[in-house]
């Protein structure tokens, strides 16, 4: 029996040991000027045109990293563009392997957008590759080379998403044309809306529930995608995106490419500014929102010939400032597409009457229909 319990002893003191060493063995890499940086393969000019965006892929491929030791290595490729003298970044993506496959669609709309390349022409990109230790604080190490080639991009139409929420019954249905919010610029991957949201008292109170819907799946932060907004992810089960009750009025966006939404809150709505008003150009007749057709109303308004005309968001004179000249849309039928910002002009009546005024605000350039009575 002694000798049973020496042993047990022996057992533990050497599982101790053991113990106690693996409790210090920590991984040591390298330093720093021993790091083998990668080396990215080059290849050919690309060309991304209305055959090839949707089936083909370009692969970036480059030899390992090494910092000393056996690890999980990130590697993350970027994209550079010099574009009327001012440089453009943008992340292509990141991959656990030597290789990276990005879609030619995608890689069109990080072009446009994020590297500001113009479309349907020749632009030359540089491109290389960063490795970095997965979990450990150490600085990531660059490519030993930067290939350079062109890309020649594609004008793409523009698509299109919804934004389901409780404002709108969860419309998303595809026949739903009018709730479809349209690319800003075609490949681009960022859609723009203006939208009354809605407090579900019974299920979410002080919570306007907003979700994303695209390419037929419904999607929202358990699918990675978030909002840049405080306090948007309130806890829901579903993922949805959450606005305060308090700001129902707002400019939704949606970046593709980066799988986030942002909004912006019109604590003073969308307004109707200009000389037909007793008050002349001091106070805004508002438009309001019909949560059934997805559109910003006016019903009744007197416009007099000659008189001139502004639309503006949260009653504000810079960005949110819209005007002529009014140029037909070819969006909606009987419609003007407005512009915006600093060029946008006042709009004159030149044929006097009662219109009804009707906002599109899912698309850019926004469309104002004027419908005479």
């Amino acid at each position: 029996m002694k000798t049973l319990k020496y042993l047990t002893i022996a057992a533990v003191a050497l599982l101790a040991l053991c113990s106690c060493e693996r409790e210090f063995k920590k991984t040591q890499l390298v330093p720093e000027s021993q790091f083998v940086a990668p080396v990215l393969q080059e290849i050919s000019d690309i060309v991304i045109d209305a055959n090839n965006n949707k089936v083909e892929a370009v692969v970036f491929v480059w030899s390992p990293a090494s910092f000393g030791v056996q690890t999980q290595i990130e590697y993350s490729v970027y994209a550079k563009s010099l574009v009327n003298s001012e440089e453009h970044e943008a992340l292509l993506g990141s991959s656990y392997t030597t290789s990276l496959s990005i879609a030619k669609e995608d890689l069109n709309s990080l072009a446009v957008s994020e590297l500001a390349l113009p479309r349907n022409a020749k632009s030359p990109v540089s491109v290389w590759v960063e490795a970095a230790v997965t979990g450990l604080n150490v600085s990531s190490i660059a490519s030993q080379n930067t290939i350079d080639f062109n890309v020649t991009t594609y004008d793409p139409p523009k698509g299109w998403v919804f934004f389901p929420g409780y404002y709108n019954s969860w419309g998303d249905s595809n026949d739903k044309e009018h709730w479809r919010v349209w690319e800003v610029e075609g490949g681009s991957g960022v859609y723009r809306t203006i939208v009354e949201l809605k407090e579900d008292k019974d299920n979410t109170p002080g919570i306007c529930p907003l979700k994303l819907y695209m390419d037929g799946a419904w999607l929202g932060g358990a699918d990675g995608y978030v909002a840049t907004w405080d306090n948007w992810d309130y806890g829901d089960k579903d993922g949805n995106w959450g606005v305060p009750a308090d700001e129902t009025i707002n400019i939704i966006e949606f970046n593709k490419n980066k799988k986030a939404a942002s909004r912006t809150a019109l604590a003073k709505g969308v307004g109707l500014i200009g000389s037909f008003s007793a008050s002349g150009w001091n106070s805004d007749v508002k438009f309001q929102y019909d949560n059934t057709n997805n559109l910003w109303v006016i019903e009744e308004v007197s416009l007099a010939s000659g008189d001139e005309f502004l639309i503006h968001l949260n009653e504000a004179w810079d960005k949110f400032k819209y005007g002529g000249p009014l140029k037909a849309s070819d969006a909606v039928e009987g419609g003007f597409d407005l512009v915006q910002g600093g060029d946008s002009a006042n709009i004159p009546v030149t044929d006097g009457g009662t219109y009804k005024l009707i906002l599109h605000a899912n698309r850019t350039p926004m469309v104002l229909e004027m419908v005479k009575k």
